[in-house]
């Protein structure tokens, strides 16, 4: 194909694929790397944030969390119970 952007691999049958990478490094490049963290707390936001919810969502989350009165007061008494048990989990001793 001519008319293809000459920053792309070709791959394939001169089909181009969304899982091609560029062929010259970019600032963005940089930024995919691999990081090792062992924090149960940080594996919960990588997997809610990678599959669930945005980090702009999580980031306004976090925002109320921090204009909350302490200690704050839930209408959903399951649903608050329910938290504290997960929260919980978090801070336990391994």
């Amino acid at each position: 194909m001519s008319s293809c952007n000459p920053y792309w691999k070709e791959v394939g049958c001169g089909r181009w694929k969304a899982t091609c990478r560029p062929t010259e490094a970019k600032e963005e490049d940089q930024k995919m790397k691999t990081v090792t963290d062992s924090r149960d707390l940080v594996a919960f936001f990588y997997l809610l944030m990678r599959d669930h919810l945005t980090s702009g969502k999580v980031e306004t989350i976090m925002d109320q969390v921090k204009d909350l009165n302490h200690p704050a007061e839930y209408s959903n008494g399951f649903l608050a119970e329910h938290a504290q048990e997960l929260a919980d989990m978090f801070l336990k001793d391994k």
